[in-house]
């Protein structure tokens, strides 16, 4: 703040005042002697006044350098950086021992004497990293005799660290730290107009939605970031990594061929192909395009063609990488729970004799076999201390695990293969009298196949050890499948269930 109100006061009230005092001050060194009391009052009232502002440089130059006036922080200055203390009538450039800050301010001297005010930022060339903002100003006496130069020196160091944080910032994405959209395009007609040869690599995340739909938006972060890291990693060196929009990133390659391209490309994939974000391996999809120096490409036509090709690879790749990631699921919920696979075996068991007594075909058998297998696939989004809670749930962790069933839903119906039967997974905790969840749906509205899991489900859950409880006999179990008949299940398929049960 203080500095904000020194330059305030010394651009609008003090410089001013110097200027227009300047023909004083030239009368006050060739004829000090005779200087009246007046101009010894006025003397004060200009010292004083330059010597206000505590951080901003003044002084005054005749037209062969020497000086004329000066404030106390300049003295101060030139003493702390060139250990001299500075006198009224000695040549300003004598102090300066560097040549190149020498000849900078001369230049600037010399413009001011020529009548031109101007005002420069520069680097002090004898301390890096240091920045001084320099207005210089003609010294006028009379009506246009031009006897000198006024300086102001402010260090603007911190103002133009700051411009450059900010500047940083608006060229950066803030998350994964590489370029951003802004810096993408600016950098585009850069190449517009060099036509240089450049390659774009066009690269696309897999995935980004189920993460952030299924592990939150944090998860899906994380994924940005190892994408962007790793692009950053194989082909930073030789261009710039710029994230263009959500899951997007483009990588400007200048004077790389389409070959070497595409061998950072597949470097970078193969790469990130061995990682995971909770247990579901990271795959990108890609598409290149070059030019050389020779066609007659815009840059604008390149980013298209690589964005194409990378679609292309992306429709032979996406299905793949998403049943992956399924069977990656599976396998994890398997490890994380050992009891989860024998869970999934016997409710594919039941449910398929089920769907034998009610006579469906082998088409929906094997759907049925598929559901159970997959019907808790959900659970991968909730935290394991709750699913393996040994007490009982609160209504807050309650809530949570109701989620499962929409988690599971959102993971299959991206794939085609279990497109079909996401519908069955978000269903089967519906309850026949529609007191489910997670859409409260109502006797035959709720699919049969969910149904039938649904009955299969609890028979084997509760005959089960549970964290929180020992397993039920059969005979107890058989009673709980009766008493919830018409209300949490369907009758038809509970009748059905236990004729299955006098079998096994």
């Amino acid at each position: 703040k203080d500095f904000f109100e020194e330059t305030a006061f010394v651009y609008l009230v003090l410089y001013p005042f110097l200027t227009m005092s300047a023909s004083y001050i030239i009368k006050n060194h060739y004829d000090f002697i005779g200087l009246t009391e007046v101009n010894k009052k006025q003397s004060s009232v200009l010292n004083a006044s330059i010597n206000a502002p505590k951080k901003m440089e003044i002084y005054v130059l005749d037209v062969d350098y020497n000086y004329l006036a000066y404030n106390d922080f300049h003295a101060n200055q030139m003493k702390e950086y060139y250990l001299r203390e500075v006198l009224e009538g000695e040549n300003f450039l004598n102090y300066v021992e560097n040549t190149k800050m020498k000849e900078r301010l001369k230049k600037s001297f010399d413009k001011a004497k020529l009548g031109i005010e101007h005002q420069v930022v520069s680097e002090v060339e004898v301390t890096k990293g240091k920045y001084v903002e320099e207005t210089f100003s003609p010294l006028i006496e009379g009506k246009d005799n031009i006897v000198g130069v006024t300086v102001f020196s402010v260090d603007v160091t911190e103002r133009i660290a700051q411009a450059k944080r900010l500047e940083k910032l608006s060229y950066f994405d803030p998350l994964t730290k590489v370029y951003n959209r802004r810096y993408f395009e600016q950098r585009l007609d850069v190449f517009n107009i060099t036509n240089e040869a450049l390659s774009i690599v066009y690269f696309d995340i897999n995935g980004l939605k189920t993460i952030n739909d299924t592990f939150g938006h944090k998860k899906g972060d994380l994924l940005l970031i190892e994408v962007a890291n790793e692009l950053v990693n194989v082909m930073g060196k030789y261009g710039d990594v710029c994230r263009i929009g959500g899951d997007e990133f483009i990588i400007l390659l200048p004077n790389i061929s389409f070959e070497d391209a595409t061998t950072l490309s597949k470097e970078a994939r193969d790469n990130l192909s061995k990682k995971t974000i909770n247990h579901i391996v990271i795959s990108v999809s890609y598409g290149i395009h070059s030019r050389t120096e020779e066609d007659d490409i815009a840059v604008d036509d390149l980013v298209i063609s690589a964005e194409n090709a990378m679609y292309i690879h992306k429709l032979t790749e996406k299905s793949s990488h998403r049943s992956q990631n399924i069977q990656a699921i599976l396998n994890t919920l398997k490890l994380l729970n050992a009891s989860e696979e024998r869970h999934s075996i016997d409710v594919g068991r039941y449910s398929v004799e089920i769907g034998k007594r009610m006579g469906l075909s082998e088409s929906n058998l094997e759907l049925l076999r598929m559901i159970a297998n997959l019907h808790d696939i959900g659970k991968i989004g909730i935290d394991q201390d709750i699913l393996n809670k040994p007490g009982k749930l609160t209504d807050e962790e309650f809530a949570i695990i109701k989620h499962h069933p929409e988690i599971g839903y959102r993971l299959l119906s991206n794939v085609p293969e279990y497109r079909e039967i996401a519908y069955d997974i978000l269903s089967h905790h519906e309850r026949f009298d529609c007191t489910g969840y997670p859409n409260g749906l109502v006797g035959t509205n709720i699919p049969l196949r969910a149904r039938i899991v649904s009955v299969a489900d609890a028979y084997d859950a509760m005959t089960s050890d549970r964290p929180y409880r020992k397993a039920l006999s059969k005979e107890v179990a058989i009673e709980e499948l009766k008493k919830n008949s018409g209300t949490q299940f369907d009758p038809e398929i509970v009748d059905c269930f236990l004729e299955v049960l006098k079998d096994l």
